[in-house]
């Protein structure tokens, strides 16, 4: 068999050897470089892949400029709110409720009249979200607060638990909130740390987009299903339910507040601003600046001259509110009703 073989291979270059041209195409240079007909020679110099990508940056901007005028003109609702963000792809669970991560370890955290557990609870579909319970001891919690930290921060940091106890510049709001006696529900955010050359929450953003969802629309899926939980546990003195978020965390709140009623009142810090640079972010959902400004969102805080200063019970966060935002259609159809958000002094500023 070897024998056979090494006649083969050593017949191969005779058999083409006696051929005056191959069988195949032989490409061959030209002397004089022509375009193809209806195109020119691309003779630009320097990165091209960087050129492009800032033109396409220059285009969305322009865009993005464009549609900003003419908001309004569509959209307004809290179903078309809920569409741009993806939520009607995905049903809510049924039978929802926080389920305590290991029951064995017991609470991973304390404070002076409450406890901190790791709790996880359904979001949509088959996936899971998770996060920190901040539960009263042995007393009936006044209120049930979602808080929504920044996308950079972890929720030990806005509980004020070690190692970010004594961390300058960041306001433990959850902590406070806990020791006023609410029972606060601190979720997980998706970080901005890079990931495959960019920020991770651009990774996750993109191919949701192409699913016809976004990343946003996901985190606020986590905050509705956690109203679910808290409806169908213990309920508080009050019966009342808050979101208080600070950056990515009040973007998120703003969303959640504006869509589902059974949220009685949200705080939003750091968000306010020009749309057009929130749109600018790498998971910013320009198409619902478009249609929707923060008034549109569930408050006119950004526009409204009325307002009015107070404070959460015993150390909550110093706010300032407006009232009679607009009324819209809420996500499910029933007639949507004026409703009442908060935004810090510091996370004011105009559209």
């Amino acid at each position: 068999m070897r024998r056979l073989l090494l006649a083969c291979v050593a017949l191969v270059p005779s058999l083409v050897g006696g051929q005056e041209t191959p069988v195949w195409p032989v490409l061959k240079s030209i002397p004089e470089k022509l375009p193809l007909p209806g195109t020119k020679l691309l003779e630009q110099g320097g990165d091209l892949s960087m050129q492009m990508i800032d033109g396409i940056d220059k285009f969305l901007d322009a865009e993005i400029a464009v549609t900003l005028k003419g908001r309004g003109k569509e959209g307004g609702t809290r179903e078309e709110l809920a569409r741009k963000l993806g939520l009607l792809r995905d049903g809510r669970p049924k039978e929802n409720a926080f389920v305590y991560a290991d029951t064995r370890l017991g609470p991973i955290g304390s404070g002076r009249n409450y406890t901190v557990r790791q709790v996880r609870w359904k979001a949509f579909g088959e996936v899971e979200a998770v996060g920190l319970l901040f539960e009263a001891d042995e007393v009936e919690p006044v209120a049930d607060i979602i808080a929504l930290p920044d996308a950079d921060q972890s929720p030990e940091e806005i509980g004020g638990m070690p190692p970010f106890a004594e961390k300058e510049g960041t306001i433990p709001f959850a902590g406070r909130l806990a020791l006023s006696g609410c029972r606060v529900l601190v979720p997980v955010l998706i970080s901005r740390s890079e990931s495959h050359a960019m920020p991770t929450r651009e990774w996750l953003h993109r191919p949701a987009w192409e699913l016809g969802r976004t990343l946003a629309g996901y985190e606020v899926h986590q905050i509705l299903a956690a109203v679910d939980c808290f409806k169908s546990a213990r309920p508080s003195k009050t019966g009342k339910i808050g979101v208080v978020g600070w950056g990515e965390g009040g973007r998120l709140a703003l969303y959640a507040a504006a869509l589902d009623e059974r949220i009685d009142g949200a705080v939003v810090s750091g968000y306010f601003g020009s749309r057009l640079e929130r749109a600018r972010g790498p998971d910013g959902v320009w198409i619902v600046a478009r249609s929707f400004g923060c008034g549109d969102r569930g408050s006119d805080c950004a526009s409204n001259p009325d307002h009015r200063a107070w404070e959460l019970p015993e150390r909550g966060i110093p706010t300032r509110c407006a009232r009679g935002a607009r009324a819209a259609e809420p996500w499910g159809g029933k007639t949507g009703k004026a409703r009442q958000v908060a935004s810090t002094e510091n996370g004011g500023g105009g559209e």
